[in-house]
């Protein structure tokens, strides 16, 4: 596949066949996700890009809708959080060639990218206009480089340099570049007018004079006749490429344009990431862009800040020489010798590991500046300088690959390629594996510990390796000989950052090493007091932590190595008590408002903070807190059930509730219900979880007032007992809560009485003035998530009464509330709704897009029964649309994906009886008898009447294909007894019904059914 933009969009597959790509709204969404492969683009910037202002109301059905066509044509288009990425290598789109090679001073290969003018789909269009005008000016920067190697060879053309100059007349460059073609050419005079010319335009339009460099040679024109003599001798000291540069393609040239912008250039980040690498490829890819030179200065095995000025004129001694600066070796003053090479030449100096010597080496850099206005600095640093006009650039480790990438897509990321290509060079047989991805994950991407790795990988697997990495700081050692002390292990490395900080910011850094995620201020200010965001700011500037969203980051092995340091210190149990105190007192204030209107700032909260709850339960758990662990159970159980974390959650609760010891009522009471209601929906098992509640309810007895969840315990169970024992009296239990004094729980008992009814069989009308109270109570509470459970249950009875376009409009508001709350899981079944909803109304390609969007949505799911709705739904279409070889292998596949023990029986009555159609279809009897069995079985064991009444239909058609018409008249009326209404969704009861009356005469299936009408939840069994 190669996606071209520089020209007009074009895209082949892999035989060069062009792709056929449509209008432009097909394009700018191809272009959108070009501009980003292989990274996720969010929904919300594609919309952006294919509608701009003209956004139509279905956004996201409309997006899909091209993102299907653009598979349909053959791209590699994948759903990802949020949005799509377009899933191709990076260098598969040309654009991203170009900038490769570019800063890899390629010009030639560079320029011969482009077609014409770059994307003119794209033209007026927002979000194109920035990286347009980046690649504009990256290609007229590439002439300029092929100019000036072209004017050195005595080859250029004078015609393009005059072209280039006349496109850009108020540039210095061009003129500059056509001044000294002039000059080669022997033709000087001419070269002083194209000055004055441009002088006079700047001076009209801009009221500016021309820059430095090009007064500078202006003057040297001048003064040498026009034959100014160039300099002869070294033009740098910077050493020879020993090793090819890695994954920094993007770095290299913004930080070429921000030297371009700033005058000192300073690159911050933890040690290893990979700062001075980055620094050298960028000093030698500017090498022709500075005629006076490129002059590097290491400053690490400076020790005395007085000794930082004496390395830059030991640095720039064979310069001086060359230029015949003899007052350099005559002046005393380190400051003024350093002076008398720069003060008139354009010049780049680089200074190399700046951090221990800063302050003397921005005092340096401040001076330099101001007495050399040709001079531009480059510096390495673990902190700013903080010099007036300085411009950062971050080095962060190199990104790592997706969770779920393949081996062979993780080898699309430059850090996997750099351990492979490290490796092979002490092991050439090295090829990546999963083990391989895994070192990279485990080093976060840092450049420095990836090298290290890949030379312990000469003497063990990378499997074995992996496996340690747990001990990384004792493994990684022994890197090359050559290198400063500091580089040759990973604890030396970092070490040296530890080396060089005060009390209070070791203390911030052992402290916050706790976080698992983003130190949030608040938290910050819990673990480290009042000075929080003074300490926070040192770390921040010295690269040990760095800024991500409202809050900040530790990289995992900097995240270690703090750890050690705090179990070291003494001070480890007070630091974890205050953590912990933080974050159950969190979970605590969150969880109330969670039933509230004001619940997604709350829930975006928790979010935020998942790692660190998660990991402050889990070390609770692991080192036999009871009390702490039940208490972030309670506050944290409905933001798990809310946003789908139940799986995630089962095991952790359970371990904290086994735990030995006492804990407050209250919150053993809740973590007891919260465990009940993720059990259940986790794995199916109703008995367990009727169990579990019957024991909250019995501990919560007399403490019910303190919390919504405790009163709601004993009417939970009674729902899950009036499933299992088929008992109303049972389900009438909620019926005492339907005044209840707090409003939530009053909706709830509502809508949970609702479902009771549904599943009971009562009269169909209870349980929708049940939901429609329920209905406008959660409305005037503003709770998300009572409103999704209600109108879903809603839309189901639309769709039984044949009321599909109702069915619709519900699924379609659930589905908006559901994303609000961020229940991404809860979507994949409400967008299958949806799409049955749409089926049965007939309209296929709008219920096509739908499951579409539900296979999107189960891409992240971890919940396996979430990957079988929508097998089972694409399947029961299939099955219903005569495709019986699709349907049985998607309905099979169903089964599978839910596995043996998860999930509600209900679901797993729902594939087995739609498998059982097939068979029967298929004529194989015996196999469809044994299905619908199972289903009946299920359908019994969670007291699910309109379950019990889809399989009985089922069971029907089975016996009119096996020539017992009389027994199928039989199962439907049983059917229509236990269910109460005509169920419209079960498109078959028609059909079978039809066929089974046409087979008897009206009095004898009239006979039948009404035999069928006697049966009950408790004796249909004997219907098979």
């Amino acid at each position: 596949m190669e996606i071209s933009l520089l020209g007009p969009l074009e895209a082949r597959a892999d035989d060069g066949t062009r792709l056929d790509l449509g209008g432009v709204r097909l394009r700018r969404l191809l272009i959108r996700l070009a501009l980003d492969p292989g990274r996720a683009v969010s929904a919300a910037g594609l919309v952006d890009a294919v509608w701009a202002e003209d956004v139509p109301a279905n956004a996201a059905n409309a997006l899909q809708a091209l993102v299907s066509r653009l598979r349909r044509a053959g791209l590699p288009i994948e759903a990802a959080p949020g949005g799509y990425l377009l899933r191709v290598p990076a260098d598969a789109v040309d654009a991203v060639r170009f900038e490769r090679l570019a800063t890899a001073g390629r010009a030639e290969e560079a320029l011969a990218l482009w077609r014409g003018e770059a994307l003119p789909e794209a033209e007026g269009a927002e979000f194109a206009q920035a990286t347009l005008a980046r690649w504009a000016t990256l290609r007229d920067e590439v002439r300029e480089t092929l100019f000036a190697r072209q004017i050195e060879a005595g080859t250029v053309e004078l015609a393009a340099l005059q072209e280039l100059a006349a496109a850009h007349p108020l540039r210095d460059r061009p003129v500059e570049l056509l001044m000294r073609a002039l000059l080669a050419t022997g033709r000087g005079p001419e070269a002083l007018s194209a000055y004055e010319r441009h002088r006079e335009l700047l001076a009209d339009q801009l009221g500016a004079d021309p820059g430095p460099a090009l007064r500078q040679l202006h003057v040297e024109i001048l003064r040498g006749d026009g034959e100014p003599v160039p300099a002869k001798g070294p033009r740098t000291n910077l050493p020879a490429q020993r090793t090819s540069f890695v994954g920094r393609d993007a770095d290299l040239l913004r930080v070429r344009e921000t030297l371009d912008r700033s005058r000192l250039v300073t690159l911050t980040g933890p040690g290893g990431s990979g700062k001075t690498r980055l620094a050298l490829e960028v000093a030698r890819g500017l090498l022709p862009a500075y005629p006076e030179g490129v002059w590097l200065v290491e400053l690490a095995t400076v020790t005395k800040p007085e000794d930082v000025a004496p390395a830059v004129v030991s640095a720039l001694g064979a310069r001086a020489r060359a230029l015949r600066k003899d007052v350099f070796f005559d002046i005393a003053d380190p400051l003024d010798r350093i002076l008398s090479v720069l003060a008139e030449h354009r010049t780049l100096l680089v200074l190399d590991n700046c951090e221990h010597v800063v302050d003397a080496a921005a005092r340096l850099v401040d001076e330099l500046l101001a007495a050399c206005p040709l001079l531009r600095v480059l510096a390495t640093s673990r902190e700013p300088l903080g010099v007036p006009g300085e411009a950062l650039w971050p080095v962060e480790p190199l990104r790592l690959p997706p969770p779920d990438a393949t081996v062979a897509q993780a080898l699309t990321f430059p850090v996997v390629q750099l351990l492979q290509e490290r490796a092979r060079a002490v092991r050439p047989d090295f090829e990546i594996d999963e083990a391989g991805v895994e070192i990279c994950r485990a080093l976060d991407g840092m450049p420095l510990a990836i090298e290290l790795a890949a030379a312990r990988l000469r003497s063990m697997p990378a499997r074995q390796l992996a496996d340690r990495l747990d001990d990384k700081f004792r493994l990684l050692r022994g890197g090359s000989r050559t290198v400063l002390p500091r580089h040759q292990t990973l604890r030396a490395v970092i070490d040296w950052s530890w080396d060089l900080l005060g009390d209070d910011e070791r203390r911030g850094w052992q402290r916050l090493a706790m976080a698992t995620s983003v130190v949030s201020v608040e938290l910050a200010e819990a673990l480290l007091g009042p000075d929080a965001l003074d300490v926070v700011g040192a770390l921040l500037e010295k690269s040990l932590i760095r800024a991500e969203g409202i809050g900040y980051r530790m990289l995992e092995t900097i995240r270690e190595y703090g750890l050690e340091r705090l179990a070291e210190s003494g001070e480890e149990a007070d630091a974890r008590k205050a953590w912990t105190e933080y974050f159950v007192g969190l979970a605590e204030t969150a969880e109330a408002r969670l039933r509230t209107a004001d619940q997604l700032p709350w829930l975006r909260l928790l979010e935020t903070e998942h790692d660190n709850l998660l990991s402050v339960l889990r070390w609770a758990v692991a080192h036999g807190q009871k009390e702490t662990a039940v208490r972030l159970i309670a506050g944290l159980g409905w933001y798990w059930w809310l946003r789908n974390y139940r799986s995630e959650a089962t095991v952790l609760v359970e371990d904290a509730l086994n735990l030995p010891g006492e804990a407050p009522v209250r919150y053993l009471a809740l973590a007891k219900v919260f465990s009940a209601v993720i059990y259940v929906e986790t794995f199916g098992d109703f008995e367990h979880a009727t169990r579990v509640l019957h024991e909250a309810a019995e501990i919560a007895r007399g403490h019910e007032s303190e919390h919504p969840m405790l009163r709601l315990a004993e009417p939970m169970r009674a729902l899950m007992s009036s499933g299992i024992n088929g008992l109303g009296s049972e389900a009438e239990i909620l019926a005492r809560y339907f005044e209840d004094p707090d409003p939530w729980v009053a909706a709830t008992a509502r809508a949970l009485h609702g479902h009771a009814a549904i599943n009971l069989g009562w009269d169909r009308e209870i349980a929708v003035q049940d939901f429609e109270t329920a209905l406008d109570r959660f409305r005037q509470l503003g709770d998300r998530w009572g409103l999704a459970l209600v109108l879903d249950a809603l839309g189901t009875i639309a769709n039984n009464a044949g009321d599909y376009a109702a069915a619709a409009r519900y699924a379609r508001e659930t589905i908006g509330l559901s994303e609000e709350l961020g229940a991404q899981e809860d979507q994949v079944q409400q967008w299958m709704n949806l799409a049955w909803a749409l089926y049965l109304a007939q309209e296929p390609d709008a219920a096509r897009e739908a499951i579409e969007e539900a296979t999107r949505l189960t891409q992240d799911a971890t919940q396996p029964h979430v990957h079988a709705v929508v097998s089972f739904g694409r399947g029961n279409m299939a099955r219903l649309d005569g495709d019986l070889p699709a349907a049985r292998r998607l309905m099979e596949t169903a089964l599978i994906q839910l596995g043996p023990q998860m999930s509600a029986p209900q679901f797993r009555a729902m594939i087995r009886n739609g498998l059982g159609y097939v068979l029967a279809a298929e004529g194989e009897y015996a196999a469809a008898a044994a299905e619908h069995r199972t289903a009946l079985e299920d359908g019994l064991s969670a007291g699910d009447s309109p379950i019990v009444g889809m399989v009985l239909i089922g069971l029907a058609d089975l016996a009119y294909r096996q020539g017992d018409a009389t027994k199928a008249a039989t199962q439907l009326g049983a059917a229509a007894a236990i269910v109460g209404v005509e169920d419209q969704a079960v498109v078959d009861r028609v059909r079978v019904e039809s066929a089974v009356r046409a087979a008897l005469d009206p009095t004898a299936f009239a006979e039948a059914v009404e035999r069928g009408r006697a049966y009950t939840m408790e004796n249909v069994i004997e219907l098979l």
